[in-house]
């Protein structure tokens, strides 16, 4: 078993800038199967990849599907796979995207939205789509693949943020026309607990900043829940209540006027030091300069 980077799937050339490290975009063929999907892998990305052509077997978590055109594999970091076989005419488009990317760029309803459907895709990683949204989608990969390779663009960064997150509410629309895909009845016990905390943390992450409180708020273990989040989405339990107030920390810095003490009291920090050491862990600068950035 590999456990990958994208720096280490993707050879890049030294002094790229951030987004070609933490996002890329290929097309996958019998080749690249060969070369560099053929093991047993762990990404620490969200992966996309969208069936044009041919045909192809993939094992995901001891599960085997059957592949073809039309179908989109949405992974995460919890998801160990492989391909096993392949078409030789076998064709497909795939979008990485390492957690560091959306860790720092994502909205705080993006996370939300990431958060829910990495609950979702941990047992249904593989979807059929009609052929409208695989246009759709094929065309929405060519446009970010597009911004990627343009390297002369002022606002790189920014474009491949906002192509991407009109992706993702693409694969958002397809996922949601499937039926009650995602209904409550259709969750596991253990999904069903995993959906109580991510609505728990979106309603109070601004108030309770510990796992501990959330585990007695759903009377589990705080053991048993830290296991069961980081099984079921690959992420630690604090990370997702971190990652939402990491997000709306941003928010705030960005279009509010409230003070950086302000923002730390709006945000339940016992105080401004405390803020701003949070901050830094998460973005490598304060606070001040974060806003003064903007």
């Amino acid at each position: 078993m590999r456990i990958q980077n994208l720096s280490e799937l993707f050879e890049t050339e030294t002094g790229n800038t951030l987004s070609e490290n933490v996002v890329n975009s290929c097309d996958i063929n019998q080749d690249m199967i060969k070369n560099k999907l053929s093991a047993c892998t762990i990404l620490r990305a969200s992966v996309s990849i969208l069936v044009l052509n041919g045909y192809a077997s993939m094992n995901i978590n001891h599960c085997n599907y059957e592949l073809s055109d039309c179908t989109l594999i949405l992974l995460s970091s919890s998801h160990l796979f492989e391909f096993t076989r392949c078409s030789h005419d076998f064709r497909a488009k795939a979008i990485f995207v390492s957690r560091e990317f959306t860790d720092s760029m994502d909205s705080t309803d993006m996370v939300y939205k990431r958060m829910k459907y990495e609950v979702m895709i941990f047992r249904n990683p593989v979807i059929s789509l009609s052929e409208y949204s695989k246009g759709v989608l094929k065309r929405r990969m060519d446009d970010l693949t597009t911004s990627i390779n343009d390297k002369t663009h002022k606002y790189r960064n920014d474009l491949i943020l906002s192509m991407l997150n009109t992706f993702y509410i693409d694969v958002s629309n397809a996922i949601e026309g499937k039926g009650g895909f995602y209904e409550e009845k259709n969750l596991t016990r253990q999904e069903s607990i995993i959906k109580d905390f991510i609505d728990l943390v979106v309603t109070n992450f601004r108030i309770w900043h510990t796992v501990d409180t959330y585990a007695e708020k759903l009377n589990l273990s705080t053991h048993y829940l830290t296991l069961l989040i980081k099984r079921v989405t690959g992420q630690s339990a604090s990370d997702m209540i971190f990652d939402m107030l990491y997000s709306e920390a941003r928010n705030l810095l960005e279009i509010s006027t409230l003070s950086i003490q302000q923002i730390s009291a709006e945000l339940n920090f016992s105080d401004q030091s405390s803020f701003g050491k949070f901050f830094k862990r998460k973005s490598g600068i304060s606070p001040r300069e974060y806003r003064e950035s903007r």
